[in-house]
C-alpha cells in the first residue's frame, strides 16, 4: 500500500457513499488506513455509524452522513457541509446500489423506478453535487462503481442490468468531459463480490434472492471477497485505469461477449435454468 499511497494523500477528503457494508465499508477502512478521512454515506444510520466506529477505534478520522443518494437535495446537502468543513473533496466512490430480483413480468414498474433511482439516477445525483466543487478546484477523482452487468448482463435481474449498463454510459460521457479540469474518472466492473448484503436486502419477487446466491456460488464459483475487491480497485486507481474489471471470470465473460454477443446471450436460458430451483409461488419482499 505505500505506493499506492502516492495516488491517495493523506489527508485528503474522500466521500463514499453505500459505505455502510460489504465493498463500500471496506474501501473506507482501506482509504483510511492510508490517512484519508472518509466521509461514510449510506441510507443505512447503523451500518454507517459501524464503519466510522471501525475506523476511528484503529485511529483513522471518518463521518458519517446518513441520507438516501436518490433524493438530489440530499446529495447537494451533504456535500455543501463536507465542503464547508474541509474546504475540498479530493475523491468520490459512488457505490451505492441495491438489486431486484424476478422475471420481467412479475417484476412492477415501481421496482424498476426504485432500482434506476438508486442505482443510476443516485449515483448522478452524488456526482453532480461533487462535480462542481472538483471542477472549481480543477483536480480529483471520481470512480462509478457499475457491474459485470454493466458490460454483459445476468439473467433474473433486468432493472439491475439496465442501471449498470447506463452507468457504463455515463461513465464514458463523464470521462472526456472531466479530463481538461483536471478530474480523473474510473468505471469500476466487477464480478460478483462475497459478503454484502445485496442479497439479504434484494427486491424479490417470485425467486428467493438468498437461493439465487447459493447458486451462483456453486455454480460461478468466481465471488471475491471485499476485501481482494478492494485491493484490486485501489491498485488499479493507482495505475490510472479507467475500465476496472475483474475477476478473471468477470473479463472473460466480458470478452465472450464482445466477441460472440449472440452465443453470448443465448448462453444465458443456461444459467436461468440453474436459478428455477429459486423460484416460489409466493412473492417475497
Amino acid at each position: 500500500m505505500n505506493v499506492i499511497s502516492k495516488t491517495f494523500q493523506p489527508g485528503s477528503i474522500a466521500i463514499v457513499t453505500g459505505g455502510g457494508n460489504g465493498l463500500g465499508r471496506q474501501l473506507c477502512l482501506q482509504l483510511a488506513k492510508l490517512g484519508i478521512q472518509v466521509q461514510v454515506a449510506d441510507i443505512d444510520n447503523e451500518g454507517a455509524m459501524q464503519t466510522v466506529s471501525f475506523i476511528t477505534e484503529n485511529g483513522g478520522k471518518a463521518q458519517a452522513h446518513i441520507f438516501d443518494v436518490s433524493n438530489p437535495k440530499a446529495c447537494e446537502t451533504c456535500v455543501e457541509e463536507i465542503v464547508n468543513t474541509y474546504g475540498k473533496i479530493d475523491l468520490l466512490i459512488s457505490n451505492a446500489g441495491k438489486v431486484a430480483i424476478g422475471e420481467f413480468n412479475d417484476v412492477p414498474l415501481e421496482s424498476w423506478h426504485n432500482i434506476m433511482d438508486t442505482n443510476f439516477f443516485g449515483q448522478l445525483n452524488i456526482i453532480n453535487a461533487v462535480y462542481t466543487h472538483m471542477r472549481q478546484n480543477q483536480k480529483g477523482r471520481i470512480v462509478i462503481m457499475s457491474s459485470v452487468a454493466g458490460l454483459v448482463f445476468q439473467p433474473l435481474t433486468g432493472s439491475y442490468n439496465a442501471s449498470k449498463h447506463a452507468l457504463v454510459g455515463l461513465a464514458c460521457s463523464l470521462f472526456s468531459d472531466a479530463a481538461p479540469h483536471g478530474i480523473k474518472v474510473h468505471l469500476v466492473c466487477p464480478g460478483y463480490i462475497d459478503n454484502t448484503n445485496i442479497f439479504v436486502n434484494a427486491e424479490s419477487f417470485r425467486y428467493s434472492s438468498l437461493k439465487i446466491r447459493d447458486i451462483l456460488v456453486n455454480k460461478i464459483r468466481g465471488f471475491i471477497s471485499p476485501e481482494k475487491a478492494t485491493r484490486k480497485i485501489l491498485h488499479q486507481i493507482h495505475k490510472n485505469k479507467f475500465f476496472i474489471v475483474f475477476p478473471f471470470n468477470a473479463r472473460l465473460l466480458w470478452l465472450l461477449f464482445r466477441l460472440m454477443p449472440e452465443t453470448t446471450v443465448r448462453f444465458s436460458y443456461m444459467l436461468k435454468d440453474k436459478m428455477l430451483s429459486a423460484k416460489m409461488n409466493q412473492t417475497l419482499k
